[in-house]
C-alpha cells in the first residue's frame, strides 16, 4: 500500500480553501456563503476519503486503476490556481520552503503501473527510473511534481517488516531462503 498521500494532500488543499472562504471571502461577494457551505462540504469529503483510505492500507493487493474525470482534474488545476493566488495575495502566510506532488498510478500489476509511470515521464519530457521505487519527475522552483510506482512485493515486505519487527522479518526470510534439508 502507497502512503495515502494523494488523499492527505486534498484534505490539505479543502482545508485551505475552507479557510479562504471563512475568513478572506470579499465583503460585497454575493456567493461567499455559497463558497463556504461548498468548501466546508468538501473538507468533510476529503477528510472521509483519507480514513477511507487508512482503513484500507492493509488491504492493497489488488488495487483498481486510477482514472480520473476531466472534472477531476480540472478542480485540481483551478484549486492550485487559487491556492497560488491566496499565497500572492497574502505575502504574511508562510509557504513551505520545498514540496512536492506526488501521484501514484494504480492498476492491476506492477508492470502496468509501470507503463503508466513511464506514459507520464514521456509527457513531462523526462525518463522513469529506479527500481523498487520507479518514478519520474520535474521540477518547479522548489515544487516538484513526481509520478511514482513502488513494487508490490516491496511494499509487501515493509508491511510484514512493521507487522512483525525487524528481527523477526528477518529470520522469517532467511528460514524461506533456506534449502529443504529435510528427508522429502
Amino acid at each position: 500500500m502507497h502512503p495515502p498521500f494523494v488523499a492527505r494532500d486534498n484534505l490539505i488543499l479543502a482545508a485551505l480553501r475552507l479557510i479562504k472562504a471563512d475568513h478572506y471571502a470579499a465583503d460585497d461577494d454575493p456567493y461567499a456563503d455559497d463558497e463556504a457551505g461548498y468548501a466546508a462540504e468538501q473538507l468533510a469529503d476529503r477528510a472521509r476519503d483519507l480514513v477511507a483510505a487508512l482503513d484500507g492500507a492493509a488491504d492493497d493487493v489488488d488495487r483498481p486503476a486510477r482514472v480520473e474525470s476531466d472534472a477531476q482534474r480540472g478542480e485540481f488545476i483551478k484549486a492550485l490556481r487559487d491556492l497560488a493566488r491566496f499565497l500572492a495575495d497574502r505575502p504574511g502566510v508562510p509557504v513551505p520552503r520545498f514540496e512536492s506532488l506526488t501521484v501514484f498510478p494504480r492498476a492491476a500489476t506492477d508492470a502496468e503501473e509501470r507503463a503508466m509511470v513511464d506514459a507520464a515521464a514521456e509527457a513531462l519530457g523526462t525518463t522513469a527510473a529506479g527500481d523498487t521505487h520507479y518514478g519520474a519527475e520535474l521540477t518547479f522552483g522548489p515544487l516538484t511534481y513526481e509520478v511514482v510506482t513502488v513494487a508490490r512485493q516491496h511494499m509487501a515486505d515493509y508491511h510484514e517488516r512493521n507487522r512483525l519487527g525487524e528481527e523477526a522479518f528477518e529470520a522469517k526470510r532467511e528460514t524461506a531462503a533456506a534449502p529443504n534439508s529435510g528427508p522429502q
